[in-house]
């Protein structure tokens, strides 16, 4: 009776096929077997029941929503939030919405790894291609083996910056943390 009902006015309200109301049949026996369930138990069983239900879902968003945001550390080159390692990338989204100050120093940071990658990937090429050249008899192939030197060269600095635009980031992060 109950199907039928919910059928006609299913197809009257949103024009929906036959097919469609026939997948849904389940749903609504399910329903009616979990009514007839809650409907032979004891009424304190299902006040009980329904109780504790309540207390749940009231009780897992309070206790997500209360806890306290962790401090970001740096132990070397490694960033830690709470006991888990996380990376540059993860430690610049964490800080976007706390401390925009400390989002930019994590994003400096991943922008100087991005460009470090690069320039050993074109250093190393420069001194593999000089060194085929060289062994080729090439007159000017020295050129590029300098020239990947210097690139592979700068790097270090340039890690040693990053390291410090971590740092910074880490603090500031933190700092932002005790002020709220």
């Amino acid at each position: 009776m109950c199907f039928k009902f919910l059928k006609r006015e299913l197809r009257s309200l949103l024009g929906l096929s036959t097919l469609v109301i026939i997948g849904l049949r389940p749903f609504f026996d399910c329903h009616i077997k979990l009514t007839r369930i809650f409907s032979t138990l004891d009424s304190n069983k299902y006040i009980a029941m329904k109780k504790i239900f309540i207390l749940l879902f009231a009780l897992v968003p309070l206790l997500s929503f209360g806890q306290a945001e962790d401090e970001m550390r740096l132990i070397g080159n490694q960033i830690f939030s709470g006991k888990s390692p996380i990376s540059v990338g993860i430690a610049k989204n964490l800080s976007m919405a706390k401390s925009p100050e400390a989002y930019l120093h994590f994003k400096k940071a991943s922008q100087i790894r991005g460009w470090n990658v690069v320039w050993w990937i074109a250093g190393g090429y420069e001194v593999i291609a000089g060194g085929v050249s060289l062994g080729q008899g090439s007159p000017i192939a020295f050129l590029d083996v300098a020239l990947g030197g210097v690139l592979i060269g700068i790097t270090p600095s340039r890690e040693n910056k990053r390291k410090f635009y971590v740092m910074q980031g880490v603090n500031t992060y933190n700092k932002s943390l005790k002020i709220d």
